[in-house]
């Protein structure tokens, strides 16, 4: 019984511990001490292999069923046409 009270405490001890480590205002203060910085100058870049810019950057949505809903980045540039128009 002894050892099973030493146990919880143990496990009590660790769940405040990983607490403390998740605590977003103390991991901000840890990544300042350790260089880390807002970036000064941001550059996106479109992922070539999805297609076209303007087909990544205003993706059409697709619900593919009612409780999971998909991005579509529409039909590719070289794909065959099936007669269905894009909405």
């Amino acid at each position: 019984m002894e050892r099973e009270n030493e146990l919880i405490e143990e496990q009590r001890q660790l769940i405040v511990r990983r607490r403390q480590l998740r605590d977003p205002v103390a991991l901000a203060v840890k990544a300042r001490e350790r260089g880390f910085r807002p970036p000064a100058h941001v550059v996106s870049l479109p992922d070539p292999t999805l297609g076209r810019v303007e087909d990544v950057v205003a993706p059409q949505p697709v619900i593919a069923h009612a409780a999971v809903a998909a991005v579509s980045a529409g039909p590719a540039a070289d794909a065959p046409s099936t007669g269905d128009a894009w909405e």
